[in-house]
């Protein structure tokens, strides 16, 4: 199945993977431009995401759909953690930043105040 559609124009959901493909997207895409909150939004779609996966994996052992929920299960838990991976990358980097730039200014206000008093 895929987000194309079938003949006769009527659109066709995507699947599980295709999903999770998306979602991951989107989730470095926000990391990648800093939009925290654009992320937030889209962790929410993967914790609904995943509790739908789970309940199909769980519904019908046998069934085709709970296979490929299964496989999607797998795959949106290396997307998590992978992204993860890249979100305290980009917090430390953060950190680092701030850090660096109050370093400059407690060294810029030392440098006012020797300043100030050799005047």
């Amino acid at each position: 199945m895929s987000g194309r559609g079938v003949g006769g124009g009527v659109a066709v959901r995507p699947n599980f993977t295709e999903r999770v493909a998306e979602l991951d997207r989107r989730e470095r895409q926000a990391i990648a431009g800093g939009e925290w909150e654009r992320l937030d939004e889209i962790l929410q779609r993967q914790k609904a995401l995943w509790r739908e996966l789970r309940s199909v994996a769980e519904a019908n052992e046998e069934s085709q759909r709970a296979h490929e929920a299964r496989e999607a299960l797998r795959a949106l838990y290396h997307v998590r953690r992978r992204n993860h991976g890249r979100i305290e990358r980009c917090f430390a980097d953060l950190k680092r930043r701030l850090a660096a730039a109050q370093a400059g200014s407690d060294a810029r206000a030392g440098y006012r105040e020797t300043a100030g008093l050799a005047a």
